[in-house]
């Protein structure tokens, strides 16, 4: 019997293929280890910022204390010789080759692996322990952002036939996951034939009418009129997530972004006239090559204009390869650390605005965990006083808290209509 553990740094896409790639193994006979020694370390790096380089290297060098035989794969691999740099990989497997890494495994260690039954490899889904099911539908892209090595190392965009699409949607409805999430790189840039992002969405939510679907991010540019039209269907949750990265027209063109900041902020209008509690969350990056003090007051002027639901705050990380690692005007370290920290306490004043506001709305509340002793330690005694099950998860405003319920039938990706009741910690109530 070989047993084997994972790693994985990055984004969601990264994540899907890692489990992706364990549940196969499953099926040809391996025996997944959560923790522990095993046999094989198999490691899906990322390469997207210096930090992920720093602590895909950290994850490799820890499994490898822990496994026999170490699997490198992922954007990391593309851009850096890791098979030289590091003597303690054993096995190098491209960005491209990924998909195949089960086969390869197989082929390498076919004597030591014991056949399996199908029931016994948890065949299907590789999100059976998930409440939500993560479908890749895209991947590469083309945008070549001036910061972003992210083009360098996953190549050209290209999209997944929708029959493949449809039989991973096809085992996690047979799963009972309450909600999927199509997810990609570039997830917008989906063209397969003549069948474009907004029409697989749409048949998507025909499809599923009785699942939450969540589109996990999408690039700006990418969104037109017709998108705006698929929230007609009441299972698309009212939640996206659209990186804008600057608020300063001058910095984004520096960047290599292909809009404006009234393009964007176009599109917030257009979401909020649809539901004027739609919730946006986003990414900026901070003291980019060139930002000026003004520059960065427009991109706090454009977050609290946007009122989005959260901020994730990337200071810039100088990326070997990129255009922007040649530019000049590098912004102080010291500069970077404050503009870092303003931007962060904007987002948290933008969430505790945002939460104040859905006091009145009803959301649909995912249950991801149940822990009564766990739970209980976290909130106060007043807040769970006569309550049987104390639950975590999220709604489809993508608001993640605890859930205090009187009934002891509470199972995990029950859907549950709630409203808030607390914001520190975020805690809801059931309604009836």
């Amino acid at each position: 019997m070989l047993t084997f553990r994972t790693g994985v740094i990055g984004c969601k896409v990264n994540q899907i293929e890692i489990e992706t790639i364990t549940a196969q193994l499953r099926e040809y006979g391996f025996t997944y280890k959560k923790k522990g020694r095993a046999d094989l370390g198999i490691i899906n790096t990322c390469t997207v910022t210096a930090a992920a380089d720093k602590k895909s290297l950290q994850v490799i060098k820890k499994l490898r204390r822990q496994c026999s035989y170490i699997v490198v794969t992922g954007c990391l691999t593309e851009l850096n010789n890791l098979d030289h740099d590091i003597d303690c990989i054993d096995l190098v497997i491209p960005q491209k080759d990924k998909t195949a890494i089960p086969f390869i495994l197989r082929e390498k260690f076919i004597n030591k692996l014991t056949p399996v039954a199908a029931s016994a490899a948890e065949t299907g889904s590789a999100f059976q322990q998930r409440t939500r099911a993560f479908i890749k539908i895209q991947d590469g892209c083309d945008n070549y952002c001036a910061y972003c090595r992210v083009a360098l190392a996953r190549g050209h965009p290209f999209s997944l036939p929708p029959a493949v699409i449809f039989k991973q949607i096809e085992q996690a409805v047979e799963n009972k996951h309450p909600e999927i999430v199509l997810s990609g790189i570039n997830i917008g840039q989906y063209s397969y034939q003549q069948i474009s992002f907004n029409k697989l969405v749409a048949r998507i939510l025909e499809a599923v009418p009785s699942t939450l679907v969540r589109i996990s991010s999408i690039e700006p540019q990418t969104i037109n009129k017709n998108f705006y039209e698929l929230f007609r269907y009441s299972n698309l949750v009212k939640h996206l997530h659209i990186p804008v990265q600057s608020g300063s027209d001058k910095v984004l063109a520096d960047m290599g972004r292909k809009y404006t900041v009234n393009d964007f902020k176009n599109i917030i209008r257009q979401l909020r006239s649809i539901d004027p509690l739609f919730a946006v969350s986003t990414d900026f990056i901070t003291a980019f090559p060139g930002e000026t003090g003004n520059d960065f007051n427009k991109s706090l002027q454009t977050a609290a204009e946007a009122e989005f639901m959260k901020i994730h705050v990337f200071p810039y990380s100088p990326r070997p390869g990129t255009r922007a690692f040649r530019f000049n005007y590098a912004v102080s370290q010291q500069e970077q650390q404050i503009r870092r920290k303003k931007m962060l306490e904007c987002s948290d004043r933008l969430f505790k605005n945002f939460i104040r506001k859905c006091e009145v709305l009803q959301q649909k509340f995912i249950v991801e965990e149940i822990d009564n002793i766990k739970f209980a330690g976290i909130l106060k005694k007043s807040v769970n006083c006569g309550a049987d099950s104390i639950c975590f998860g999220t709604t489809d405003r993508y608001l993640k808290g605890f859930l205090p319920v009187t009934a002891a039938n509470i199972k995990k990706g029950q859907i549950i209509p709630v409203s808030i009741a607390g914001e520190d910690p975020l805690v809801f109530k059931q309604l009836s």
